[in-house]
């Protein structure tokens, strides 16, 4: 459904099956590990930062909101809520309709006509189990990348990944 991605993506720090929303971003904040989803009209990516030492426990929570998220109910609604208001605002800034139609009249049909978020109809028609949907059958193991960046040998990054996303298997 339109919409799923950005939702799916950007809920997957609002709970897991080990942790609410609020447990995990006080969590995260205080061992200073950032730790996110986002989604563009081409990309989708989960993403973290934080000091070396920090770092199993970083791909710790990565693998958490990765393979354990639980989009909750009133975290989707708050989300809706705010995207409604914010896709309400773009109605009134001339910049952005200019923006919005020519994208229409550039590409028509194509996915790259519609906004990542979906359109306001679609936010208000979206439910859990349409993200959570969307995460079980596109967030695979085949079809991501991990990189790891920094002070990090080849050695610990293999293994840091086979330790915390060893269990995630793909699609059948």
């Amino acid at each position: 459904k339109p919409g799923a991605a950005h939702f799916a993506f950007d809920m997957l720090t609002k709970g897991t099956k080990a942790h609410d929303a609020a447990t995990l971003a006080k969590d995260l904040d205080f061992h200073a590990i950032s730790l996110g989803g986002s989604t563009d009209e081409d990309s989708a990516e989960v993403g973290g930062s934080c000091l070396k030492e920090k770092l199993p426990l970083a791909m710790a929570y990565l693998a958490e909101v990765v393979l354990t998220p639980t989009f909750p109910d009133g975290e989707l609604r708050i989300l809706k809520e705010q995207v409604i208001t914010d896709l309400m605002v773009d109605e009134s800034d001339p910049g952005e309709l200019a923006s919005r139609h020519f994208d229409r009249l550039l590409y028509g049909a194509h996915p790259y006509a519609r906004r990542v978020t979906g359109e306001v109809t679609d936010v208000k028609a979206l439910a859990r189990d349409d993200v959570a949907a969307f995460w079980t059958g596109r967030a695979l193991p085949e079809t991501a990348t991990l990189v790891l960046a920094g002070d990090v040998t080849v050695a610990e990054a293999k293994a840091l990944a086979s330790n915390h996303l060893g269990t995630w298997k793909p699609a059948n």
